[in-house]
């Protein structure tokens, strides 16, 4: 019941029977970034939470966005690009005096604490988790304080997807180049795309596959998230009618679109010359006789 539209969710399940109807045994809500706002761009429309970017471009409830204001607390659900920017599915508010949140990579290490996707943790290393390394996802919950975030509460993301307890997998994400090379899904590793596909920088995949002991996904299906296709639909009708090749059409019957740069010069539309049109010929003038006898009338 606690459940609602836009959340990311970590669902464990079991199959029922031979279809492909599954059975959840556990389901974890994730949210990106939880804290106040920190700035708003009203033209972009997007945020920041905790010194992280949040694209709420795809969000639905446009009256909830306009009456976000800087200093309101809030709870987002959304996914990591691969540029760091968290695509946002969907935003709540929470209580002023809650508790901040952070998910993501961690990028550096110190004795006196670690950062996340460009944001300061002040936690000393007597006071967190050995396994804090770079490159590992991690969550972590306290309070910002000076522009960093203080750590109360630290939980390290598995090497293996749920601990080990599943050996299959769909996986929905942005793949980001990992530091050791190969790319990673939402903090999962993955080996590389399925044959004949590739990862495509800005692009939301859904993927299923299997996870190896070590813990890598190997995808063996491979396929855009309908968000990417409505952007290309938007994209596709912005094309011009006079860029479309008259008199040619594809197998399935859509015109033939010819994608023109907009640098390029048109082509020149050749036209059959027609023939020049003659003069229009005026009536004949009536022949006069010069000397010709005068008739008599009665």
């Amino acid at each position: 019941d606690a459940l609602k539209v836009g959340q990311v969710v970590a669902v464990e399940a079991n199959g029922e029977g031979e279809g492909t109807r599954l059975k959840a045994r556990a389901i974890d809500v994730r949210y990106q970034v939880a804290g106040p706002v920190q700035r708003i761009d009203r033209e972009s429309n997007t945020a920041v939470v905790l010194g992280q970017r949040v694209d709420m471009s795809a969000i639905n409830d446009s009256a909830e966005i306009s009456s976000l204001k800087v200093g309101d607390t809030i709870d987002v659900s959304g996914l990591r690009r691969d540029d760091g920017v968290i695509a946002a599915s969907r935003i709540d508010r929470s209580r002023p005096g809650d508790p901040s949140l952070l998910r993501g990579t961690v990028t550096a290490v110190d004795e006196t604490g670690f950062t996340v996707d460009g944001m300061r943790v002040n936690a000393p290393a007597d006071q967190r988790p050995e396994g804090i390394a770079v490159g590992r996802e991690v969550r972590v919950i306290g309070a910002p304080q000076d522009g960093r975030l203080r750590g109360r509460r630290f939980d390290v993301a598995p090497t293996r997807p749920f601990g080990g307890r599943v050996s299959r997998l769909s996986l929905q994400g942005y793949a980001r180049r990992a530091r050791r090379g190969g790319y990673t899904v939402d903090g999962v590793p993955v080996s590389g795309p399925p044959p004949g596909t590739r990862f495509e920088p800005g692009e939301r995949f859904i993927m299923n596959g299997t996870v190896n002991r070590r813990g890598v996904f190997a995808p063996r299906t491979l396929r855009r998230s309908r968000l990417r296709r409505i952007r290309q639909n938007r994209l596709n009708n912005r094309i011009r009618p006079q860029d479309a090749v008259p008199g040619i059409r594809r197998q399935n019957g859509a015109p033939n679109i010819r994608r023109r740069a907009p640098a390029d010069v048109p082509r020149r539309a050749w036209r059959r010359r027609q023939p020049p049109r003659a003069a229009p010929r005026t009536a004949p003038r009536p022949r006069i006789r010069r000397n010709a006898p005068a008739r008599r009338t009665r």
